[in-house]
Order: C-alpha cells, then structure tokens, then sequence
C-alpha cells in the first residue's frame, strides 16, 4: 500500500511539473517559443501631472509616453502595474498620477499586430537625470512568453 502511495505521488508531482510550463497567464496552452513585443518610450519632466497633481518635496514626475507594438501571439497590456521606470539600478512604480484625467493614458491589451500609444506618469527624485532613465516591463508572467525589445523609432 505505502509503495502505491508513493508511486501515485510521483507521478503526480510529475504531471504537475510537466505541465507548469505549459500554460500563459490566461490558461492558454502555448509551444514554449517566444514571441516579440518592440517598444519606445520618451520622457517629459515637470513637478506637475494633469490638472491636480503636484510633486512631493524633493521628487519631479517623469511623464512617459510609450508606445508598444506587438509581433507576440500573447497579448501585451499597457495596463501601467506592468511597467516601471528604471534609473541608476532603481525601479519605480508608476504614479497614480497617471489616472488624472488630464493624462492620456489608457490601459488596452495589444494583440499580435496592434500598436498602441498611452501615458505614463512616474514620481522619481529630484536629482535623477532623465536621460539616464528607461522604461521596462515589469510583468513576469508576460516576460516567460514574449521578449521586449526597444525599438526607439516607433516614437
């Protein structure tokens, strides 16, 4: 008996790791092979953002327009959780700024073939270069079936 237990949990535990790879975030079954999704980014920086917000003491926001075109069989989504701006080794969320309604952003998935621009605000310190800094993905899930890949001519 205890040989039949332990052999219907091996196989198990061998179903299960079997199949972890095998699904994208939505349950969709995919063949493992990455699709592209290319971006560009450009930033503005000022201490305002849309019509009601002020930076904090000491910060500026840095205002994103990025733009994402998908070549992936997985959608991408603009949606701003799944992007941060990087600088000096640091990742910042994105503001909530960024729902003001005097910000142009929208969050839509991409689809293979789409491309789509929308506005990202982010609140950094005062003293970070704006040219030192970069937009990134930050979604591990979309990260296992798509690779990003800036393309600085779509913007």
């Amino acid at each position: 008996m205890r040989k039949q237990l332990l052999l219907v949990g091996i196989v198990c535990l061998l179903i299960v790791v079997g199949l972890s790879g095998c699904f994208d975030q939505n349950g969709s079954i995919f063949d493992g092979s990455k699709g592209v999704c290319y971006y560009d980014y450009k930033f503005n920086e000022s201490y305002y953002a849309g019509y009601y917000w002020v930076a904090d003491e000491g910060y500026k926001y840095a205002i994103a327009t990025l733009c994402v075109k998908n070549e992936a069989e997985q959608y991408v989504s603009t949606n701003p959780y799944h992007w941060n701006l990087r600088a000096s080794g640091i990742e910042y969320p994105h503001s909530t700024a960024t729902y003001d309604e005097g910000i142009d952003h929208q969050t839509v998935k991409v689809y293979k073939g789409g491309i789509f621009t929308t506005t990202i605000v982010f609140e950094i310190p005062e003293n970070v270069n704006i040219e030192s800094c970069s937009i990134v993905p930050n979604d591990a899930s979309f990260a296992r079936v798509v690779d990003f890949i800036r393309d600085d001519s779509l913007i």
